[in-house]
């Protein structure tokens, strides 16, 4: 699911499959509602905490500018 870049989002990047689970709960979260939900991006497992640190280093910023 890809989320509309042009409003507020979130994007998550998980270290493991762990954290991934935690995610998708939260973004399942009956509290939270469909229209929020969709606001929720859940990247591919990373794997670890420098592969996280590489991902949004070369990934995300140049989206953020």
């Amino acid at each position: 699911m890809n989320v509309n870049k042009f409003k507020d989002h979130l994007i998550i990047i998980p270290e493991d499959d762990a954290n991934r689970q935690i995610a998708i709960g939260f973004q399942n979260a009956p509290a939270l509602g469909e229209a929020q939900a969709r606001q929720i991006q859940i990247s591919p497992v990373a794997g670890g905490y420098s592969s996280v640190r590489d991902v949004f280093l070369n990934d995300f910023p140049r989206n953020m500018r």
